[in-house]
Protein backbone atom coordinates (compact mmCIF):
# COMPACT_ATOMS: atom_id res chain seq x y z
CA UNK A 1 0.00 0.00 0.00
CA UNK A 2 2.97 2.09 0.24
CA UNK A 3 3.16 2.16 -3.32
CA UNK A 4 -0.28 4.31 -3.65
CA UNK A 5 0.70 6.70 -0.86
CA UNK A 6 3.37 7.91 -2.82
CA UNK A 7 1.46 7.91 -5.87
CA UNK A 8 -0.99 9.78 -3.97
CA UNK A 9 1.84 12.18 -2.41
CA UNK A 10 3.55 12.74 -5.58
CA UNK A 11 0.51 13.90 -7.48
CA UNK A 12 -0.85 16.46 -4.43
CA UNK A 13 2.76 17.58 -3.54
CA UNK A 14 3.22 18.52 -7.04
CA UNK A 15 0.15 20.53 -7.23
CA UNK A 16 1.45 22.34 -3.67
CA UNK A 17 4.94 22.71 -5.38
CA UNK A 18 3.57 24.36 -8.72
CA UNK A 19 1.11 26.67 -6.61
CA UNK A 20 3.83 27.90 -4.20
CA UNK A 21 6.58 28.25 -7.17
CA UNK A 22 4.06 31.09 -8.91
CA UNK A 23 3.45 32.31 -5.33
CA UNK A 24 -0.07 31.24 -5.62
CA UNK A 25 -2.05 29.97 -2.66
CA UNK A 26 -3.26 26.00 -3.43
CA UNK A 27 -6.76 27.04 -2.40
CA UNK A 28 -6.60 28.33 -6.09
CA UNK A 29 -6.12 25.28 -7.49
CA UNK A 30 -8.27 25.11 -10.79
CA UNK A 31 -7.96 21.08 -12.03
CA UNK A 32 -8.78 21.94 -15.51
CA UNK A 33 -5.52 23.79 -16.46
CA UNK A 34 -4.17 21.62 -19.04
CA UNK A 35 -0.93 21.37 -16.82
CA UNK A 36 -2.94 19.99 -13.55
CA UNK A 37 -4.98 17.78 -15.61
CA UNK A 38 -1.86 16.06 -17.42
CA UNK A 39 -0.39 15.50 -13.98
CA UNK A 40 -3.19 13.73 -13.12
CA UNK A 41 -3.38 11.32 -16.22
CA UNK A 42 0.30 10.24 -15.47
CA UNK A 43 -0.59 9.39 -11.91
CA UNK A 44 -4.00 7.86 -12.78
CA UNK A 45 -1.81 5.48 -15.66
CA UNK A 46 0.16 4.63 -12.77
CA UNK A 47 -2.34 3.84 -10.07
CA UNK A 48 -4.02 2.08 -12.37
CA UNK A 49 -0.90 -0.20 -13.56
CA UNK A 50 0.17 -0.89 -10.46
CA UNK A 51 -3.76 -1.73 -9.23
CA UNK A 52 -3.94 -4.43 -12.05
CA UNK A 53 -0.86 -6.08 -10.79
CA UNK A 54 -1.91 -6.09 -7.50
CA UNK A 55 -4.74 -7.82 -8.36
CA UNK A 56 -2.79 -10.22 -10.72
CA UNK A 57 -0.77 -11.78 -7.65
CA UNK A 58 1.51 -13.80 -10.37
CA UNK A 59 4.67 -15.20 -9.10
CA UNK A 60 6.30 -13.05 -11.52
CA UNK A 61 5.56 -9.73 -10.53
CA UNK A 62 5.95 -10.85 -7.05
CA UNK A 63 10.08 -11.28 -8.14
CA UNK A 64 9.61 -7.79 -8.99
CA UNK A 65 7.88 -6.38 -6.04
CA UNK A 66 11.22 -4.39 -5.07
CA UNK A 67 11.58 -2.79 -7.86
CA UNK A 68 8.05 -1.72 -8.12
CA UNK A 69 8.28 -0.11 -4.18
CA UNK A 70 12.13 1.61 -5.13
CA UNK A 71 10.90 3.37 -8.03
CA UNK A 72 7.97 5.48 -6.44
CA UNK A 73 10.71 6.33 -3.37
CA UNK A 74 13.33 7.55 -5.87
CA UNK A 75 10.56 9.08 -7.66
CA UNK A 76 9.88 11.13 -4.10
CA UNK A 77 13.39 12.05 -3.57
CA UNK A 78 14.05 13.89 -6.81
CA UNK A 79 10.62 15.54 -6.52
CA UNK A 80 10.97 16.90 -2.58
CA UNK A 81 15.01 17.43 -4.29
CA UNK A 82 13.78 19.85 -6.99
CA UNK A 83 11.40 21.63 -4.58
CA UNK A 84 13.76 22.67 -1.63
CA UNK A 85 16.03 23.66 -3.98
CA UNK A 86 13.54 26.39 -5.60
CA UNK A 87 12.99 27.92 -2.11
CA UNK A 88 16.74 27.96 -1.12
CA UNK A 89 19.76 29.98 -3.05
CA UNK A 90 21.62 28.07 -4.66
CA UNK A 91 24.65 30.23 -5.25
CA UNK A 92 26.44 27.61 -7.30
CA UNK A 93 27.23 30.19 -10.20
CA UNK A 94 26.11 33.91 -11.40
CA UNK A 95 26.68 32.69 -15.06
CA UNK A 96 24.71 31.61 -17.28
CA UNK A 97 24.04 27.84 -19.42
CA UNK A 98 22.14 27.48 -22.70
CA UNK A 99 20.96 31.01 -22.44
CA UNK A 100 19.79 30.47 -18.81
CA UNK A 101 20.93 31.32 -15.07
CA UNK A 102 23.11 28.47 -14.09
CA UNK A 103 21.54 28.19 -10.51
CA UNK A 104 17.89 27.78 -12.63
CA UNK A 105 19.45 24.95 -15.12
CA UNK A 106 20.55 23.02 -12.09
CA UNK A 107 17.04 23.04 -10.99
CA UNK A 108 15.22 22.25 -14.24
CA UNK A 109 17.52 19.42 -14.30
CA UNK A 110 16.46 17.85 -10.86
CA UNK A 111 13.08 18.28 -12.30
CA UNK A 112 13.63 16.77 -15.67
CA UNK A 113 15.14 13.60 -13.57
CA UNK A 114 11.68 13.38 -11.67
CA UNK A 115 9.78 13.47 -15.16
CA UNK A 116 12.05 10.67 -16.76
CA UNK A 117 11.81 8.55 -13.57
CA UNK A 118 8.27 8.91 -13.28
CA UNK A 119 7.55 8.01 -16.96
CA UNK A 120 9.96 5.08 -16.51
CA UNK A 121 7.89 3.97 -13.88
CA UNK A 122 4.84 4.03 -16.03
CA UNK A 123 6.18 2.36 -18.63
CA UNK A 124 7.78 -0.07 -16.67
CA UNK A 125 4.54 -1.14 -14.91
CA UNK A 126 2.32 -1.68 -18.33
CA UNK A 127 5.24 -3.29 -19.79
CA UNK A 128 5.28 -5.68 -17.16
CA UNK A 129 1.45 -6.11 -17.73
CA UNK A 130 2.22 -6.58 -21.46
CA UNK A 131 4.86 -9.20 -21.07
CA UNK A 132 7.44 -7.37 -22.80
CA UNK A 133 10.08 -7.94 -20.12
CA UNK A 134 13.21 -8.21 -22.16
CA UNK A 135 15.38 -5.40 -21.38
CA UNK A 136 13.02 -4.22 -19.34
CA UNK A 137 14.86 -0.82 -17.68
CA UNK A 138 16.05 -0.33 -20.88
CA UNK A 139 13.07 -0.23 -22.67
CA UNK A 140 11.76 1.45 -19.92
CA UNK A 141 13.87 4.62 -19.72
CA UNK A 142 13.73 4.50 -23.95
CA UNK A 143 9.98 4.72 -24.07
CA UNK A 144 10.38 7.92 -20.99
CA UNK A 145 12.44 10.31 -23.58
CA UNK A 146 9.97 8.78 -26.61
CA UNK A 147 7.03 10.39 -24.19
CA UNK A 148 8.79 13.77 -23.53
CA UNK A 149 9.29 14.06 -27.38
CA UNK A 150 5.58 13.63 -27.91
CA UNK A 151 4.97 15.79 -25.28
CA UNK A 152 7.46 18.18 -26.68
CA UNK A 153 5.96 17.58 -30.38
CA UNK A 154 2.54 18.61 -28.52
CA UNK A 155 3.43 21.78 -26.86
CA UNK A 156 5.28 22.50 -30.70
CA UNK A 157 2.00 21.79 -32.49
CA UNK A 158 -0.01 23.40 -30.07
CA UNK A 159 1.89 26.39 -29.87
CA UNK A 160 1.64 26.93 -33.67
CA UNK A 161 -2.28 26.17 -34.25
CA UNK A 162 -3.88 27.75 -30.52
CA UNK A 163 -2.13 31.55 -30.62
CA UNK A 164 -2.60 32.87 -33.95
CA UNK A 165 -6.57 33.91 -31.92
CA UNK A 166 -4.55 35.31 -29.06
CA UNK A 167 -2.23 37.89 -30.99
CA UNK A 168 -3.95 41.23 -31.15
CA UNK A 169 -3.00 43.28 -34.25
CA UNK A 170 -2.67 47.25 -33.63
CA UNK A 171 -5.92 47.69 -35.29
CA UNK A 172 -7.61 45.41 -32.30
CA UNK A 173 -5.98 46.89 -29.55
CA UNK A 174 -7.82 48.42 -26.50
CA UNK A 175 -5.81 51.51 -25.36
CA UNK A 176 -3.77 50.38 -22.27
CA UNK A 177 -2.26 51.99 -19.50
CA UNK A 178 1.48 50.27 -20.34
CA UNK A 179 3.53 48.06 -22.50
CA UNK A 180 5.51 45.72 -20.53
CA UNK A 181 8.46 44.62 -22.73
CA UNK A 182 9.81 41.19 -21.68
CA UNK A 183 13.44 41.28 -21.79
CA UNK A 184 15.63 39.02 -24.02
CA UNK A 185 19.53 38.48 -24.97
CA UNK A 186 22.45 40.82 -24.32
CA UNK A 187 25.15 41.06 -26.90
CA UNK A 188 28.69 41.56 -26.67
CA UNK A 189 29.87 45.37 -26.02
CA UNK A 190 26.19 45.64 -24.65
CA UNK A 191 24.48 45.30 -27.77
CA UNK A 192 20.54 44.61 -28.01
CA UNK A 193 20.40 41.10 -29.79
CA UNK A 194 18.03 41.91 -32.67
CA UNK A 195 15.02 40.07 -30.38
CA UNK A 196 15.23 43.04 -28.13
CA UNK A 197 15.49 45.80 -29.95
CA UNK A 198 12.14 44.52 -31.88
CA UNK A 199 10.50 44.40 -28.57
CA UNK A 200 11.18 47.56 -27.18
CA UNK A 201 10.39 49.22 -31.19
CA UNK A 202 7.11 47.98 -30.81
CA UNK A 203 6.54 49.62 -27.43
CA UNK A 204 7.67 52.42 -28.78
CA UNK A 205 5.53 52.39 -31.78
CA UNK A 206 2.70 51.65 -29.58
CA UNK A 207 3.30 54.73 -27.40
CA UNK A 208 3.80 56.87 -30.42
CA UNK A 209 0.58 55.69 -31.72
CA UNK A 210 -1.36 56.55 -28.46
CA UNK A 211 -2.28 52.90 -27.45
CA UNK A 212 0.08 53.16 -24.19
CA UNK A 213 1.30 55.92 -21.79
CA UNK A 214 3.77 54.12 -20.63
CA UNK A 215 6.70 51.38 -21.34
CA UNK A 216 7.68 49.28 -19.18
CA UNK A 217 11.27 47.36 -19.47
CA UNK A 218 12.11 44.36 -17.63
CA UNK A 219 14.82 41.89 -17.40
CA UNK A 220 18.50 41.47 -15.66
CA UNK A 221 21.59 41.08 -16.18
CA UNK A 222 24.52 38.10 -16.35
CA UNK A 223 27.87 39.54 -15.22
CA UNK A 224 29.45 42.19 -16.65
CA UNK A 225 26.79 42.91 -18.84
CA UNK A 226 24.12 45.90 -18.43
CA UNK A 227 20.84 44.66 -17.40
CA UNK A 228 18.42 43.35 -20.40
CA UNK A 229 15.96 46.36 -19.40
CA UNK A 230 19.32 48.89 -19.37
CA UNK A 231 19.90 48.36 -22.76
CA UNK A 232 16.29 48.02 -23.93
CA UNK A 233 16.30 51.78 -22.20
CA UNK A 234 19.39 52.83 -24.87
CA UNK A 235 17.21 51.44 -27.31
CA UNK A 236 14.32 53.70 -26.55
CA UNK A 237 16.41 56.79 -26.40
CA UNK A 238 16.64 56.71 -30.17
CA UNK A 239 12.96 57.61 -30.92
CA UNK A 240 11.35 60.88 -29.85
CA UNK A 241 9.91 59.23 -26.24
CA UNK A 242 9.41 61.22 -23.01
CA UNK A 243 12.18 59.17 -21.09
CA UNK A 244 10.17 60.01 -17.57
CA UNK A 245 7.24 57.45 -19.24
CA UNK A 246 9.98 54.83 -19.12
CA UNK A 247 10.76 52.87 -16.47
CA UNK A 248 12.87 49.78 -15.72
CA UNK A 249 12.94 46.70 -13.46
CA UNK A 250 15.96 45.16 -13.82
CA UNK A 251 16.15 42.05 -11.61
CA UNK A 252 14.17 39.37 -13.30
CA UNK A 253 15.46 36.38 -15.02
CA UNK A 254 13.33 34.36 -16.51
CA UNK A 255 9.75 34.84 -18.06
CA UNK A 256 7.89 33.51 -15.40
CA UNK A 257 9.92 35.71 -12.81
CA UNK A 258 8.72 38.62 -15.14
CA UNK A 259 5.14 37.78 -15.00
CA UNK A 260 5.22 37.69 -11.50
CA UNK A 261 6.68 41.37 -11.66
CA UNK A 262 3.54 42.19 -13.38
CA UNK A 263 1.27 40.12 -11.11
CA UNK A 264 3.13 42.28 -7.90
CA UNK A 265 3.82 45.47 -9.53
CA UNK A 266 1.14 46.23 -11.87
CA UNK A 267 -1.92 44.11 -11.48
CA UNK A 268 -2.30 43.77 -7.01
CA UNK A 269 -1.98 47.36 -6.66
CA UNK A 270 -4.50 49.53 -5.20
CA UNK A 271 -5.74 50.29 -9.07
CA UNK A 272 -4.75 48.19 -11.17
CA UNK A 273 -3.41 48.57 -15.09
CA UNK A 274 -4.98 47.49 -18.48
CA UNK A 275 -1.36 46.06 -19.47
CA UNK A 276 0.06 44.93 -23.31
CA UNK A 277 2.63 42.37 -23.06
CA UNK A 278 5.34 42.47 -26.25
CA UNK A 279 7.52 39.73 -27.01
CA UNK A 280 8.59 37.86 -29.96
CA UNK A 281 5.73 35.46 -31.83
CA UNK A 282 7.11 32.19 -30.50
CA UNK A 283 7.38 33.81 -26.97
CA UNK A 284 3.97 34.51 -26.20
CA UNK A 285 2.40 31.27 -25.98
CA UNK A 286 4.34 30.42 -22.64
CA UNK A 287 3.57 34.15 -21.60
CA UNK A 288 0.03 33.27 -22.36
CA UNK A 289 -0.09 29.77 -19.87
CA UNK A 290 1.92 31.73 -17.30
CA UNK A 291 -0.23 34.79 -17.15
CA UNK A 292 -3.92 32.30 -17.03
CA UNK A 293 -2.12 30.62 -14.69
CA UNK A 294 -1.77 33.17 -12.59
CA UNK A 295 -5.26 35.07 -13.59
CA UNK A 296 -3.54 37.81 -15.41
CA UNK A 297 -5.21 39.05 -18.94
CA UNK A 298 -3.25 41.55 -20.71
CA UNK A 299 -3.12 42.10 -24.77
CA UNK A 300 -0.45 39.97 -26.37
CA UNK A 301 1.49 41.57 -29.00
CA UNK A 302 4.30 39.80 -31.20
CA UNK A 303 7.40 41.87 -31.90
CA UNK A 304 8.16 42.56 -35.66
CA UNK A 305 10.91 40.17 -35.54
CA UNK A 306 11.70 37.82 -38.45
CA UNK A 307 13.38 35.03 -38.35
CA UNK A 308 15.00 32.37 -40.96
CA UNK A 309 12.73 29.46 -40.81
CA UNK A 310 16.04 27.45 -39.45
CA UNK A 311 15.86 29.68 -36.36
CA UNK A 312 12.13 30.14 -36.24
CA UNK A 313 11.57 26.41 -35.68
CA UNK A 314 14.91 26.64 -33.19
CA UNK A 315 12.83 28.53 -31.06
CA UNK A 316 9.49 27.14 -31.16
CA UNK A 317 10.90 24.20 -29.88
CA UNK A 318 13.05 25.39 -27.26
CA UNK A 319 9.67 27.42 -26.35
CA UNK A 320 8.14 24.44 -26.44
CA UNK A 321 10.58 22.67 -23.95
CA UNK A 322 9.74 25.28 -21.78
CA UNK A 323 5.83 24.83 -21.90
CA UNK A 324 6.59 21.85 -21.16
CA UNK A 325 8.32 22.26 -17.72
CA UNK A 326 5.57 24.99 -16.91
CA UNK A 327 2.76 22.88 -17.65
CA UNK A 328 3.99 19.71 -15.49
CA UNK A 329 6.16 21.70 -12.62
CA UNK A 330 5.40 25.64 -12.78
CA UNK A 331 8.59 26.71 -13.42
Amino acid sequence: MSIYFLIVFDLLFLYLAKYLNQKLSIFEFKFFIFGNFLNFLIALIIFVGVTIIFIKKDAFYERKRSALLTFPAVITFFLLLAFFMTKINLNISSGYFLQQPVNKFVVDSVYFIFLVLQLMYLSYIWMLLIGRTEFLVIRSLVNAFILIIGFVGFAFFYSIFSMQDKYTGDENLTKADVAVVFGSAVFADNKPSPSLAKRVEKAVDLYQKGYVKKIQLTGGNAPGELSEAEVGYNVVKRFRVDLKDVTMEKKTSSTTEQVQFIKQNLVKKDKPKQIIVISDGFHLNRINEICYFNNIHPQLVPSELKLSWEKNIYYKLRESVGLIFFWLFAI
